[in-house]
């Protein structure tokens, strides 16, 4: 079980918005998640700037961030969330 721990989940892919009953759009959202514990908990900022610089390069922007603390397994845990959409080509 070693520390710092980083798990990535698609939370959403799908058409988003609409013309002509046609997707122009498509949106695509994850949620990063670093985990750390009491020993390893010092690196989580570094981890994080780093995580959310290469999200952005990429064109994800960060619309919500969670410090949360996993009382069951003594783990803390920040939740960042990213999306972008994704604009279909026209045939």
């Amino acid at each position: 079980n070693a520390y710092p721990r980083i798990m990535y989940t698609e939370l959403k892919n799908a058409d988003d918005s609409y013309a002509d009953n046609q997707a122009r759009s498509s949106e695509v959202r994850f949620q990063i998640s670093i985990f750390t514990n009491s020993n390893t908990v010092s690196k989580e900022t570094k981890i994080a700037k780093e995580i959310d610089r290469i999200m952005k390069s990429i064109g994800y922007g960060r619309y919500d961030s969670q410090d949360l603390y996993e009382e069951a397994d003594k783990v803390f845990h920040k939740a960042m969330r990213y999306k972008k959409a994704f604009f279909k080509e026209e045939k």
